[in-house]
This record gives structure tokens, C-alpha cells and sequence, in this order.
């Protein structure tokens, strides 16, 4: 990661990687992960998983060592654990993950 990668994503975020369901139901999912990050608190249009238009209300730039997807559990570092809306990943000149941006509730 470039230093100027490192400077940008500043803080911290957890994501769990979605493992299931138990026997009542309820998602289960991996030991959480913490990746550097930039949040921002932003409203924007974007097309869920399911292809509908939906409001995000936060955006999220994730460092590329992360391989997200909508069912994980992101935990940002105010505590809150937002439902992940939309994931889109940036290629640098090698065409190589740079980072994700995540689109949350």
C-alpha cells in the first residue's frame, strides 16, 4: 500500500466474513478482521445485489488486503455494523486490486 493509500484510509473497520445460518436462523459469521479505511457520511444512489435502487448513507474505501462481500458483517468504527448495499473494487495500473469501495446503509 502507497503511503498515500495508508494516509487517506485512516481509520478502522471490522468485517466478518458471513458463514451461515445456525438453527434458529440467525447469520453466523467468522472471527472479524480489521482493515484500514475511510468512512464517510454521504448519501448517494446506488443498485443493491438485488439490482434495485436504494439510498447509501455511508461509503466506505476499504484496503485491498479485504475480499468483501453483502452478506459479511462491516462493523465502522463508530460501532455501528450497517447492512453492505453495494461493493465495487478499483484496479491500479496492473490491474491489480487497489482498494473497495463498499456502499452502506
Amino acid at each position: 500500500m502507497s503511503l498515500v493509500t495508508k494516509r487517506m484510509l485512516s481509520e478502522d473497520v471490522s468485517l466478518a466474513a458471513y458463514n451461515g445460518t445456525d438453527a434458529y436462523g440467525y447469520p453466523t459469521f467468522a472471527t472479524a478482521a480489521t482493515y484500514s479505511a475511510r468512512v464517510q457520511k454521504q448519501r448517494k444512489q446506488v443498485r443493491d445485489s438485488d439490482g434495485n435502487q436504494v439510498i447509501s448513507t455511508n461509503t466506505v474505501m476499504l484496503a485491498s488486503g479485504a475480499s468483501p462481500s453483502y452478506d459479511d458483517k462491516l462493523t465502522l468504527p463508530d460501532g455501528s455494523a450497517p447492512r453492505i448495499m453495494q461493493i465495487t473494487e478499483s484496479l491500479d495500473h496492473n490491474n491489480t486490486n487497489h482498494h473497495w469501495t463498499l456502499y452502506t446503509e
